[in-house]
C-alpha cells in the first residue's frame, strides 16, 4: 500500500505535464472530428477555355468541328493572321488557336485530316492541353465512323454523341450507411491519444521508479518484489483512469447532445479495454527505455504506426487487404472494430464486437506478462 501511495503521489505531480499532451490531443482530435463531418458536397464541372477557331475550309465537317468546340469552350473572334494569334496567345486573351485549313473535309473523307489542322497554344498554358485532347478524341471518333462507311452527317453526329457521354460519380461512404456523429469520430482517436499521453506523461515516472538505487532502497525496506510491482500497477491504473476521466469529461462537454445515447456505454467500455492495453504498453516501454528522451520516439512509433495501420486516421475500407490482415495482430484493430460498429448501432451488439472487447483484454494481459518477463530478466542480469 505504501508503494501505491508513494508512486501515485509522484505520478500526480506529472499530471500537469500530461495536461499539455491531453490539451494538444483534445484540440487536434476535436477539430478533426468536426472537420470530417462537414457536409460539403464536392462537385466537378468541366471548365471552358477561351479559344479561337479560324475556319478556312468552310465545309460541313469544319462547321461541325466548330460547333463542337463552341459547345465545349468559349470561342473568341480574332484576325486571321499569325501575328494576331501570337499576340493574343502572349496576352492570354485566348489559350488555344485552331486553324482549319482548306481541304479539311476532303482529306478527312480520304482518311487523313491531321495535315489540315494547325494549332497554336501558349507555352505555359495547361488549359490548351485539354482542348487539344478533346479535339484529338473527336477527330478519332469521326474518322472511325467514316472508315466504317457512315455518311459525314451521321459520323459527325455519332462523334458528338460520344463526346457528350459522362459517368455518374458517387462517393463511397466509410462502413456504415448512417452518418457518424462527432462524438463517435472523437472516440475513433482515443487509441492514439491514450498511447501518446500515457507513454509521455507516465513513462518518465516509471523510468525513475525503476532506477537501481530506488529499487534497492525499496528492497531494503522489506517490501517484496511482488508487492512493489502490483503497487506500481495499481498506481498506474489509478493515474490512467484519471486521464480517461478527463478525456470522457471533455467529450461530454463538447458533445453534450451526442453523449447521452445508447452507444455511449459501449464506447466507454471500449475505451476502458484499450486503456488496459495502453497501461500495459506504457509499463513495457518503461522497462525497455533507459532514457526519458526515448519515450517520445516510442510514442510516435507506436501511436502513429498503429493508428495508420488499424484505421484510426485512415479508413480501413481504403487500406490494402494485406495491411488490414496484418493489423489484426495489433490491439488497435479490435478497438476500431467496435468504434466502426457504433456508427450504425441499432441496439444490438454483434458477436464480433463482443469478441473484440475480450481480445483487447487478452492483448493487455499478454503485454503485461512480457513486461514482467523483462523485469525478471533485468533483475537476474543485475544480480
Amino acid at each position: 500500500m505504501q508503494i501505491y501511495k508513494t508512486f501515485l503521489k509522484i505520478a500526480l505531480r506529472s499530471l500537469s505535464y500530461g495536461f499539455i499532451y491531453i490539451g494538444i490531443f483534445l484540440g487536434v482530435s476535436i477539430n478533426i472530428s468536426r472537420s470530417q463531418l462537414n457536409d460539403n458536397t464536392v462537385t466537378f464541372e468541366a471548365s471552358k477555355v477561351e479559344i479561337a477557331v479560324i475556319d478556312r475550309d468552310n465545309s460541313y465537317l469544319s462547321k461541325e468541328l466548330y460547333g463542337y468546340l463552341d459547345k465545349a469552350h468559349i470561342i473568341k473572334s480574332i484576325k486571321d493572321s499569325e501575328e494576331s494569334w501570337l499576340d493574343e496567345l502572349f496576352a492570354h486573351t485566348v489559350e488555344y488557336v485552331l486553324v482549319i485549313e482548306n481541304g479539311f473535309e476532303k482529306q478527312t473523307l480520304d482518311g487523313d485530316s491531321k495535315s489540315r489542322l494547325t494549332s497554336y497554344a501558349a507555352p505555359d498554358s495547361r488549359s490548351a492541353y485539354i482542348v487539344s485532347s478533346q479535339l484529338e478524341s473527336w477527330m478519332q471518333n469521326l474518322n472511325a465512323y467514316i472508315n466504317a462507311g457512315y455518311k459525314p452527317e451521321t459520323a459527325s453526329a455519332k462523334a458528338l454523341e460520344i463526346s457528350e457521354m459522362s459517368a455518374q460519380v458517387s462517393y463511397l461512404k466509410d462502413g456504415a450507411a448512417d452518418k457518424p456523429t462527432a462524438f463517435g469520430v472523437f472516440f475513433h482517436f482515443i487509441p492514439y491519444i491514450l498511447l501518446c499521453v500515457l507513454i509521455n506523461s507516465l513513462g518518465p515516472v516509471l523510468i525513475i521508479w525503476n532506477r537501481p538505487e530506488i529499487r534497492s532502497r525499496t528492497a531494503v525496506s522489506g517490501v517484496s518484489s511482488r508487492s512493489r510491482n502490483w503497487g506500481m500497477i495499481g498506481a498506474t491504473a489509478t493515474y490512467s483512469l484519471l486521464v480517461m476521466a478527463i478525456l470522457i469529461g471533455a467529450s461530454a462537454i463538447f458533445y453534450r447532445k451526442e453523449f447521452i445515447s445508447e452507444s455511449t456505454p459501449y464506447h466507454l467500455l471500449n475505451s476502458v479495454c484499450f486503456l488496459a492495453v495502453s497501461i500495459a504498453v506504457t509499463f513495457l516501454v518503461a522497462q525497455l527505455s533507459r532514457k526519458m528522451t526515448t519515450l517520445s520516439i516510442w510514442s510516435n512509433i507506436l501511436g502513429l504506426s498503429t493508428s495508420f495501420l488499424c484505421g484510426v486516421f485512415v479508413s480501413r475500407s481504403i487500406l490494402p487487404d494485406k495491411v488490414v490482415s496484418f493489423s489484426k495482430c495489433l490491439p488497435t484493430y479490435w478497438y476500431i472494430n467496435i468504434a466502426d460498429e457504433m456508427y450504425s448501432y441499432d441496439g444490438h451488439l454483434s458477436s464480433l464486437a463482443k469478441q473484440s472487447y475480450i481480445i483487447q483484454l487478452l492483448f493487455a494481459a499478454a503485454i503485461m506478462a512480457v513486461a514482467f518477463v523483462v523485469i525478471r530478466f533485468k533483475r537476474q542480469k543485475n544480480n
